[in-house]
């Protein structure tokens, strides 16, 4: 028999929509925070460490450049680059070749942000708020990490590209709902939001402003601080101005739109205490925190440490005014010198944890006596309501800068020195984000390769996407493969992902229905198959398309199988030869006479042979007994018996006409005469005398009435029976009725 066998490829899609959240404070990008002198905290195992960083703090030069610091990890939390808002870090902590963008954050702790260029993986905006009011701008630096080798450096052209002016001190990034980001500011001395959109498409000229919020003043909002909640619903604010405006504020947030609104103010002028400035929200969307300062005489001058205070909001509560109310101070307070600004910030980390420089080398000697050394403070639970949130103000100790670092205006006697001053803690950075997924897809491909496989199948990763990753670790578009079996590349962008797994199965063009057989004893009907992959179309000799052929009769079978442009054909003969089958062991009724033909099926130029010694192809039975037959067919040989038997098929009954219940033995009760070894059901007997009443019943046919009545014996005379029974092996119902004669 011929085969024929071609190659060809098959693919069918299924797919699946999905999105998803991840708040921007536990992306693995934020492990890594540059905020400690020339040191940083790498949060990569699990707790935060300190590390070595690029950056040189000479605190008492009076700079204040590097209050602000942003940094960014890769998604596995390795560190990429950072800066200061002077100088920009590769992750060898050198500054890149272009990295000297001078963008003086003029002391705002939220002065700094990176955020993802949404149309290519290897670039990133640096966005800076830097001058001095009135002329604070809101400008960016794009940075690539392809130049300098992988490296990184600022895209030529790029460097401090004004957006916008006349802003408060603060920039925060929030992602959108769109496959976007908003950056949010807000102006110096007006009760003005703005929102700048973020898109594949770059930066949008169009911004969207929000009229809303308390204080409105030449400078009410010059220093201020911002927050999103994780769940990106709700923002706040709070902040000071060199006139007497301070307020912690409260708003809904629109994630669609950049739109805030909604009011709720929940601290103001002096409530707790002055220049409300930190804020930050719980992990779970329940508390709001922001830190506060008591001023004292030293406000201003550069020389005064102050008395610095956490205060707690539970914003889940179901009115404004409970929300309000709710407000605390926590217990715990700490020393901490700011210049100008007075309290710190508060940043959450990736442990779920709030962090805030808590207490600076200059405390009063009645408070810390002999303590020269600044600490990060800590918030350790801030899902917990009041005190329960375990704020500690000595957790990470920072220590002292190398002697290169100190400026000589530090030296003890410089009209500017403050004891310990060179040991200050700085700001602890600002959030990463980037778009949440959503749209992902879920894509199946079905491939089918016919062997023999003369060379390698490529498989191809979807188009438009710069991220791929194969399950063998590949990271090209595209891989090829010589054997069967699953495989998934993983593509993304910052918006989208998609999974295409591709399901390659082998196609045996070999197949065969097997060899030309006959069968002895083999089961009717038999079925032709054979084992192909899914999406093979079949074609056997009658027309039929089904995966299988149920045989019959013996003949020539054949198949021909195709899937896309692979096919093959095999043909198969077939031969039954079938058991010989006398039938079920016959019983006939007594008396019947016996004639019965036994008629097997015996195949042509097979031979029969009879249990009587013939070799007919039938035998007529006339008698009971067992008789068998033996069919030899080539390889092939059957027998089979038959049991030829008689039985009563009915009864006889004889019922008598009298009895004479005297006790001589003889005739003295009344039941009938059943004949020897028939089957007796469902037997009942009654007797009446005559008046209709009922004297005698049984259910046992070899009872019978003995001619009393409750132990009374019944006078002479004539009586009526009825008798209901099924008799014989083939339960034929009786029924008898008539008279019986007592005589005594």
């Amino acid at each position: 028999m011929r085969k024929f066998y071609f190659i060809a490829l098959l693919l069918s899609g299924i797919y699946a929509n999905t999105a998803f959240s991840q708040p921007g404070w536990n992306l693995k990008e934020n492990y890594v925070w540059p905020c400690i002198m020339d040191s940083a905290l790498d949060f990569n195992s699990g707790s935060p460490v300190k590390v070595k960083s690029g950056i040189e703090v000479f605190w008492c030069t009076g700079h204040t450049n590097e209050t602000s610091f942003a940094s960014v990890c890769d998604n596995n939390g390795r560190l990429l680059f950072y800066s200061d808002g002077d100088s920009i870090w590769n992750r060898n902590h050198n500054v890149m070749p272009n990295g000297y963008i001078l963008a003086d954050t003029w002391g705002a702790q939220q002065g700094l942000l990176i955020v993802p260029v949404l149309s290519n993986p290897n670039q990133y905006y640096l966005f800076s708020v830097k001058g001095v009011f009135p002329t604070v701008v809101l400008s960016y630096t794009i940075i690539d990490l392809s130049l300098d080798g992988g490296l990184g450096d600022v895209v030529p052209g790029t460097r401090n590209t004004p957006i916008d002016s006349n802003l408060a001190l603060t920039a925060i990034a929030v992602p959108g709902n769109n496959c976007d980001i908003w950056v949010i500011s807000h102006d110096a001395s007006d009760t003005l939001f703005k929102s700048y959109h973020i898109t594949t498409d770059g930066i949008d000229t169009a911004v969207v402003q929000s009229r809303a919020g308390i204080f409105a003043s030449f400078d009410g909002f010059l220093a201020s601080c911002l927050a999103v909640s994780p769940d990106r619903k709700k923002l706040a604010m709070a902040g000071w101005g060199f006139t007497p405006n301070q307020a912690v504020t409260l708003f809904d947030f629109d994630a669609n739109t950049g739109k805030i609104s909604n009011t709720l103010v929940l601290d103001s002028d002096n409530t707790y205490s002055l220049f409300p400035y930190g804020v930050c929200f719980s992990p779970d969307n329940t508390k709001l925190y922001f830190t506060s300062s008591d001023t004292g005489s030293g406000f201003m001058s550069g020389i005064q440490p102050y008395i610095g205070h956490i205060h707690q909001y539970e914003i889940n509560l179901s009115t404004p005014a409970a929300i309000v109310s709710s407000g605390i101070q926590l217990p715990q307070q700490f020393y901490y010198f700011w210049g100008g600004m007075i309290s710190p910030p508060l940043r959450l980390g990736p442990d779920g944890k709030i962090y805030l420089p808590a207490d600076d080398a200059y405390c009063p000697p009645e408070v810390e006596p002999n303590d020269t050394i600044p600490y990060i403070g800590c918030i350790n639970y801030p899902n917990v309501k009041g005190a329960a949130c375990d704020f500690q103000p000595h957790v990470i100790v920072v220590s002292s800068p190398p002697p290169s670092l100190l400026s000589p205006l530090c030296a003890t006697g410089s009209p500017l020195y403050i004891p310990g001053s060179e040991l200050l803690p700085y700001a602890l950075g600002a959030d990463y984000v980037k778009p949440l997924i959503g749209d992902s897809a879920y894509l199946r491909f079905d491939t089918t390769i016919c062997l023999p496989l003369k060379d390698s199948i490529v498989l191809h990763g979807p188009t438009g996407y710069f991220q791929y990753l194969w399950n063998d670790g590949n990271t090209d578009s595209v891989r090829k493969i010589w054997n069967s079996g699953t495989y998934y590349v993983h593509a993304q962008t910052y918006c989208h992902i998609r999974v295409d797994t591709f399901v390659v199965n082998e196609v045996n063009v070999n197949f065969s229905l097997g060899p030309d057989t006959t069968f002895c004893e083999a089961p009717f009907p038999y079925k032709l198959s054979t084992s192909l992959v899914r999406g093979t179309h079949y074609l056997w000799q009658d027309g039929s398309t089904n995966s299988y052929y149920i045989v019959t009769k013996s003949g020539e079978y054949s198949l021909v199988t195709s899937n896309a442009q692979c096919r093959a054909s095999d043909s198969v003969t077939v031969a039954f030869v079938p058991p010989p089958h006398l039938g079920n062991d016959t019983s006939l009724c007594n008396g019947q006479p016996i004639e019965l033909l036994l008629q097997p099926d015996v195949p042509a130029e097979a031979v029969a042979i009879w249990s009587n010694g013939t070799f007919n192809n039938t035998l007529l039975v006339q008698d009971t007994g067992a008789y068998w037959v033996t069919v030899t067919a080539g390889p092939c040989q059957f027998s089979d018996t038959i049991n030829v038997s008689t039985e009563l098929c009915d009864c006889a009954i004889e019922i008598p006409s009298a009895f004479s219940p005297n006790g001589d033995g003889l005739n003295d009760m009344f039941r009938p005469i059943v004949q020897s070894g028939c089957k007796i059901r469902n037997y009942r007997m009654e007797v009446f005398n005559r008046w209709g009443q009922m004297i005698y019943m049984s259910y046992r046919p070899e009872e019978g009435w003995d001619g009393t009545f409750n132990g009374v014996r019944q006078e002479i005379g004539s009586y009526q029976y009825i008798i209901h029974f099924d008799a014989g092996t083939r339960a034929n119902k009786n029924f008898r009725k008539g008279d019986i004669t007592l005589i005594r």
